[in-house]
């Protein structure tokens, strides 16, 4: 048995040495150079490199240059070779030594099949100047006033009284004689001093545009430097969830400002959609480069809401917002004679200093505005669609001066604007060579002095009631068109005046034409 095991043993370690003596070193290299046939000096970057036998995959470097390690001797080995825009390289090969390559890639002809691209021009038959901001370039000054977004759009400019009271100037005209619609309604309110900024919440819109032109004749008479136009985005159609969050901060003023938002469309009910949005703003005392400007802090706190319906027949949506501003006045501006004006303009810093602060003392400024709103559409196929729009505003504003007898916390100023509107348009299609809309508007205000304020009122309690026609008509040709329009507006108002203590009344009434026309000639369908 002894002598068995042993022969056993002896067998098995001869066997095994017989084995690795077969076994081969397997420590041979191919290294090279991957370069263009015609321009040996080209070397080609990337190429891929695969020895099948081995399961090996490279690339070449920068340089062209490549490498494969731990190849055995005597084995058959398959190169391939590949780069775009050239045929492949294929090599066998059989390894004794350490090997170096340089290999030639052709040039393949690369034919494409053909792509024609058609496309008609789109022709915007329209003489109405229009200037956009959409959703993107809104994004970047959302943090900021309406007046200093809209200096984004060339030829606007705007009036700062403040850090943060901005009015949008268009050709030098500013106030009254620029109109803005929010969400197509009429901005009413108390703008006829130079720190009456619009009252409208940056981040419920989602296109602002400037329009000027033959078409401003539709808003009204006072469009003379033009017409903003601000949209917030479209109720959601179709099922689903939305919503977003934005948050935007400043070093100056140490400004911050969260804005929220969230929409559905009814998995019930189709066509219809809601939205609500609302948005916070505060900062503190704001500041030059050499010095603080004391008693210029904001608070905003804005809401809005949305809901909508989309019938074939029918298409209705109620709106309604609330703007919330305090804003402080700088108190080294708080002037009150000639001598303290020319003092304060001689000096080289405010004469008021004081460390920062969120608080914001007298003077100031608290305005409330709300708006709602109630959009009736119509369509009527190919005879166009007609438009019903109610809005409702009240402006509530409150100015605070320096009073000394313990006054500071009674208003200088209480003043509270109501407006009523009502929009019906009718839009006819393109027929034949004519297109055009026809409207009536009418308007309601009542502006009130709230009493108790110890101050004789800047601005006199009125009502006024204004109804306005207007009609505009496009006459289109291939390479030119005409468009006309004319409004007719007539106005009554009544004032009541405090004189001396006795109350006067004294009827107004204002009749008022406008009228517009202007072509378009086009010699070049690329132009």
């Amino acid at each position: 048995m002894k002598v068995t095991k042993i022969v056993f043993y002896l067998a098995a370690w001869w066997l095994g040495i017989g084995v690795v003596a077969a076994q081969p070193n397997c420590n041979l290299q191919i290294t090279g150079m991957v370069v263009d046939e015609e321009d040996h000096e080209e070397s080609l970057p990337f190429a891929a490199l695969y020895i099948r036998e081995a399961d090996m995959v490279t690339t070449t470097e920068d340089d062209g240059s490549f490498a494969f390690r731990g190849l055995c001797p005597g084995v058959k080995y398959h190169l391939e070779v590949h780069f775009v825009g050239h045929v492949e390289f294929h090599e066998d090969l059989v390894l004794t030594r350490d090997t170096v390559l340089e290999i030639r890639m052709r040039a393949d002809d690369v034919v494409l099949d053909e792509i024609e691209v058609v496309g008609t021009r789109v022709q915007e038959h329209t003489l109405e100047q229009a200037t956009r901001l959409e959703a993107t370039e809104l994004r970047q000054t959302r943090n900021q006033a309406l007046g200093k977004m809209l200096e984004g759009i060339n030829g606007v400019r705007s009036l700062q009284s403040g850090p943060s009271v901005f009015k949008p100037v268009i050709h030098g005209l500013h106030s009254n004689r620029i109109l803005i619609y929010q969400n197509d309604i009429r901005l009413e309110g108390q703008q006829w001093g130079t720190e009456h900024a619009p009252e409208i919440d940056p981040f419920q819109a989602e296109r602002v545009a400037v329009l000027k032109g033959a078409p401003a004749v539709r808003y009204g008479a006072e469009a003379i430097g033009g017409v903003v136009v601000i949209d917030p985005p479209a109720l959601p159609e179709e099922e689903g969830w939305a919503g977003e969050v934005n948050l935007n901060g400043s070093t100056n003023g140490r400004m911050g400002s969260v804005a929220t938002q969230l929409e559905h469309g009814s998995a019930l009910v189709k066509g219809l959609g809601w939205r609500v949005q609302g948005s916070l703003k505060r900062a503190g005392d704001f500041h030059a480069p050499e010095y603080g400007l004391a008693n210029t802090g904001v608070r905003e706190a804005n809401v809005s809401g949305a809901v909508g319906m989309t019938r074939t027949a029918w298409k209705g949506e109620l709106f309604a917002s609330h703007f919330s501003s305090n804003n402080g006045i700088l108190r080294s501006a708080h002037i009150g004679n000639l001598t303290d004006l020319n003092l304060a303009l001689a000096a080289d810093t405010p004469f008021f200093q004081q460390p920062f602060t969120y608080e914001i003392l007298n003077p100031q400024q608290r305005i409330n505005h709300t708006l709602a709103k109630l959009d009736i559409e119509l369509p009527m196929a190919d005879w166009g669609g007609l438009d019903i729009i109610y809005g409702f505003q009240r402006n509530a504003r409150q100015e605070f001066d320096v009073r000394r007898g313990g006054r500071d916390t009674i208003p200088a100023l209480d003043l509270s604007l109501f407006t009523n509107t009502l929009d019906i348009h009718y839009h006819h299609p393109l027929r034949g060579r004519w297109k055009g809309t026809v409207g009536i508007t009418g308007m309601s205000k009542a502006n009130r002095n709230e009493p108790g304020t110890g101050v004789s009122p800047l601005i006199p309690a009125y009502r006024l009631g204004r109804g306005s026609v207007f009609a505009m008509e496009q006459y289109i040709q291939d390479t030119w068109e005409v468009e006309a329009g004319a409004r007719y507006d007539v106005q009554g108002q009544t004032v009541t005046c405090n004189v001396r203590g006795d109350l006067i009344t004294s009827p107004f009434f204002f009749q008022n034409v406008s009228a517009t026309v202007g072509g378009l000639y086009k010699f070049s369908e690329q132009v």
